[in-house]
């Protein structure tokens, strides 16, 4: 599935960034692990007033399931607003920077 969504997404990518990419795709088909790093990404989108620290799931109480490779967590949370309105703000600029 890694590979699939990479290779997609190269297509979308300059030359130079292409190579990075088409590089480590091309690892990941030949079995060269040692050649490239994966890392993981947890974003959640919190209302404030909801924020915790078993926000993680199974990305954090299973992390060994990841190994050899990395895994981040980001909970964004904005203050003053719901939890509907925190998720359209998000997803509104997403939008933005997938059009650029």
């Amino acid at each position: 599935m890694v590979i699939q969504k990479l290779s997609d997404y190269c297509r979308k990518l300059g030359a130079e960034d292409f190579m990075t990419f088409a590089c480590a795709v091309l690892c990941m088909k030949t079995g060269q692990t040692d050649k490239y790093t994966l890392t993981f990404g947890c974003t959640l989108i919190r209302d404030f007033t909801c924020c915790g620290e078993k926000d993680y799931g199974k990305m954090q109480t299973n992390v060994s399931d990841f190994n050899p490779n990395d895994v981040h967590f980001v909970v964004l949370s904005f203050t003053q607003k719901t939890i509907s309105e925190t998720v359209d703000l998000f997803y509104k600029e997403v939008q933005k920077t997938i059009k650029q």
